[in-house]
């Protein structure tokens, strides 16, 4: 497929920020290495008091607000409101992304139209960018995403791409969610929407000490994910999940 093809389709990358100029700089310039063309990339940092601002202004490609917001989904949300893009990047401000995955992310949607959104794998890496771990963001539906107590259920957001049709069928980040906002996306869109796997590694997820899962303690998550849970999964689908959840249950009290 040629170059002009694969350039029709339009990406919006979203990239939610507060006081990371330390990492920021790469998230950026690893949209600029893709090679492609067709992008605007919005930024909607919540005021930062670091060097965020004075890095965002060496670019001038990027559409970016800087001012005081409600936590990262009313900053997600604001950037999904300017998006004019085919599909949505949401990649954090210390995360970055793998080069060429514009590329084939458009190549797939392309010979795939219908269907809405693809994955790629994604490398965890240490605040120094060293990778410890990979996550294989194999292909699922429902039934696996919505059991957020088995281990890597929920996809890697920023391995993820999605058409912004879907924003506009199944709506906006609930900005009550502080954890698991994108958990509560990802399970509207699954109810009528698979989860593909692209077969190479899309982007880099960095753990560090002021991530919200820096310490890869993820029981702070739980509450949210178990909200989120029992707002949208049916009661003959708890029933079937129940005795799986309880033994995850038990056997977190047994090794805790």
């Amino acid at each position: 497929m040629t170059n002009n093809k694969i350039n029709k389709l339009k990406f919006s990358v979203i990239t939610p920020s507060f006081n990371q100029g330390e990492y920021i700089e790469q998230t950026i310039i690893s949209v600029l290495e893709q090679n492609y063309d067709n992008f605007e990339h919005i930024v909607i940092d919540g005021g930062s008091t670091d060097n965020t601002i004075s890095i965002l202004k060496k670019y001038p490609h990027l559409k970016w607000v800087s001012e005081k917001d409600k936590g990262q989904s009313d900053a997600i949300n604001k950037s999904l409101r300017m998006a004019t893009g085919d599909i949505i990047a949401w990649v954090n401000s210390d995360d970055w992304y793998e080069p060429g995955i514009f590329k084939d992310v458009a190549q797939y949607f392309l010979q795939n139209p219908e269907k809405n959104i693809v994955m790629g794998d994604c490398n965890l890496v240490d605040e120094n960018g060293n990778i410890f771990d990979k996550i294989i963001n194999q292909e699922r539906g429902y039934k696996t995403i919505r059991r957020y107590w088995i281990s890597r259920s929920i996809p890697t957001q920023p391995a993820m791409f999605f058409k912004k049709q879907l924003i506009d069928e199944w709506g906006y980040l609930d900005e009550s969610l502080h954890y698991a906002m994108d958990y509560d996306l990802w399970i509207r869109f699954a109810k009528n929407n698979r989860f593909y796997h692209l077969d190479r590694v899309a982007a880099y997820y960095r753990f560090h000490s002021t991530a919200k899962g820096g310490d890869q303690d993820f029981t702070k998550f739980e509450p949210e994910w178990e909200l989120v849970y029992q707002r949208y999964v049916n009661a003959y689908d708890k029933l079937i999940d129940f005795p799986g959840m309880l033994f995850y249950k038990l056997l977190r009290k047994l090794f805790k």
